[in-house]
């Protein structure tokens, strides 16, 4: 990322800051912002955490871990409150930690205003831990906010806006959504830096004041409880059941979908194996009534999803098939399939290889060459590619926790085979909901959009299409237009995450759970139990 050469400075209390607020300095430095101020402000005043919060927090919470101030800033002079918005006219940004009571002289004295993340700001003005109270009422999503403060009090402009998925536990949830968002501030100083962030000029709008303030010990003792019974609920979920995923297809093309906000479609499953079939991610291309269909296959035997064929003629449908050169020896998925001169590729997700590869058909489908390496350095799943107005696209998203995929990543390139070049704006969005790549991206009048994954209730919930209304080598912006739900009368009734044209058809693939037997019960409790240092996993 280029050097964006702006001088920025911390508003905080006392002498450390918490570690994901070190990061966000460390972000900031990184791209070449330079620290130039830190302004000492008094202690806020809401009212205070009880003691065994407090002491929860430092023992548990990594990301509030506290890290010395002069250690991050060493050479920046520090200067009190009452001095703080002469000197401050000389920043492009104050960042705002933890602090209350700033003055409108001095949060309109940078060149582009103070800085805050909201959670961070409710913290100070009243007690609201971040969070925290999303596990405790069970909310799906946790919302962060990146705002410019405004001169009245509660008003502010939103410059970055993210929905993580709620972790079961608190300290996973910080961590989660405070260090996942530390990177803002730095990718808002790069916007200014190429003249791409317009949005700091836009007007305040009032923020909502929250409904909580500050656990109490009924709710800290509530918070344990919770954390306690959703991680025995996690661990019964991987002994006693499974998800088994199903391919299908649908009689009607990809595009009709945008006429329904939330479309639930008639779908005719293919596979009707003995349970545990888990077949997931299908891809295709279609010749007359012929559907040639690449798909992952979960292998009981490698414990690990392998890339196999099916092909559909009519009514008729091929058992499924391993694929010859298509096999990278690690975790296999979503075989995304595209026609490009005259030859047809297939990009994999290999995410545990650490690289993206590109293969081609030699001949289609049953044998495939690798054709090179796209990326070797990659760790992001579900690369999806479209040539859209001279350029060649890929999306892909991060995996940071198992089910959650938050953050969107934008590349471009001339060529299929490359140079590869990250958007300025990555990750373009964070947002569990529409995020992580679903399927094949479709052009209708002109427009573009794309299908991707909602994860913010459940791992492949349902299918979101988005329209995609600015793409270009400096910007990005896309929003969600309508949704494709699972069939809860189905066979498949909890889950939909590929959405994928074939002609005038469309594949989907669906999910149920079921309980697994007494000899996976014990396959899988030897295997959780040797992770926790209590036995030796099966081999």
């Amino acid at each position: 990322m280029d050097n964006v050469g702006l001088r920025f400075g911390v508003a905080c209390a006392g002498d450390t800051l918490k570690a994901w607020q070190a990061k966000a300095i460390e972000e900031l430095r990184r791209v070449g912002a330079r620290p130039a101020l830190v302004v000492r402000c008094p202690a806020p005043s809401a009212s205070a955490a009880p003691p065994l919060f407090q002491a929860y927090r430092r023992a548990a919470v990594g990301a509030e871990r506290a890290v010395d101030l002069a250690a991050i800033v060493p050479d920046a002079p520090r200067v009190p409150l009452a001095d703080a918005a002469r000197v401050a006219a000389d920043l492009d940004v104050l960042l705002v930690f933890g602090a209350a009571g700033l003055d409108g002289a001095l949060l309109r004295a940078p060149r582009h205003g103070a800085w805050s993340f909201r959670h961070d700001a409710q913290e100070a003005s009243s007690g609201r831990p971040p969070g925290f109270w999303e596990v405790l009422t069970r909310a799906p999503l946790t919302e962060v906010v990146l705002q410019r403060l405004g001169a009245a009090q509660g008003a502010a402009v939103t410059l970055k806006r993210g929905c993580f998925k709620t972790m079961p536990t608190y300290p996973a949830n910080v961590a989660s959504s405070c260090e996942g968002s530390a990177a803002w501030p730095a990718q808002v100083c790069a916007d200014i830096a190429r003249g791409a962030a317009a949005y700091l000029e836009a007007p305040p709008a009032a923020e909502p004041s929250p409904a909580e303030g500050a656990p109490t010990h009924r709710d800290v003792a509530r918070l344990l409880a919770r954390t306690a019974k959703n991680q025995a609920a996690f661990m019964a979920w991987r002994v006693f059941l499974q998800d088994e995923w199903c391919v299908g297809i649908v009689d009607a093309p990809i595009h009709t979908f945008l006429g329904q906000p939330s479309a639930r479609p008639e779908v005719r499953w293919l596979i009707k194996g003995e349970p545990g079939a888990f077949f997931a991610d299908p891809f295709g291309i279609v010749d007359g009534d012929r559907v040639s269909i690449l798909c992952e296959h979960f292998d009981p035997q490698l414990r690990r999803g392998v890339l196999v064929g099916l092909t559909l003629d009519g009514d008729r449908l091929s058992p499924a098939r391993r694929l010859l050169g298509l096999d990278p020896g690690v975790h296999a998925s979503y075989p995304f399939l595209l026609r490009h001169g005259g030859e047809i590729y297939c990009i994999p997700e290999t995410c545990m290889a650490g690289k993206l590869s590109l293969y081609r058909a030699d001949p289609f489908p049953e044998r495939w060459v690798h054709v090179a390496d796209l990326f070797d350095d990659f760790h992001y799943a579900d690369a999806t590619v479209v040539h859209h107005e001279g350029r060649f696209w890929l999306w892909a998203a991060d995996v940071p926790y198992p089910g959650n995929s938050p953050r969107l990543f934008v590349y471009h390139a001339p060529d299929l085979l490359g140079p590869w070049t990250p958007h300025p704006a990555n990750p373009v969005k964070v947002d569990v909901g529409s995020a992580r790549p679903g399927g094949t991206p479709f052009v209708v009048d002109g427009q573009l959009y794309r299908p991707a994954q909602d994860c913010s209730t459940s791992y492949g919930g349902r299918i979101v299409i988005l329209r995609v209304n600015r793409l270009t080598p400096t910007e990005y912006d896309e929003e969600v237009v309508a949704a494709v739900e699972p069939d809860p009368g189905g066979p498949f009734p909890q889950g939909l995450h590929t959405l994928s044209a074939v002609g005038e058809r469309t594949l989907v693939d669906g999910k149920r759970t079921r309980r697994v037997s007494a000899q996976d019960i014990r396959r899988k409790a030897l295997k959780i139990a040797g992770r926790m240092g209590l036995g030796r996993p099966p081999g």
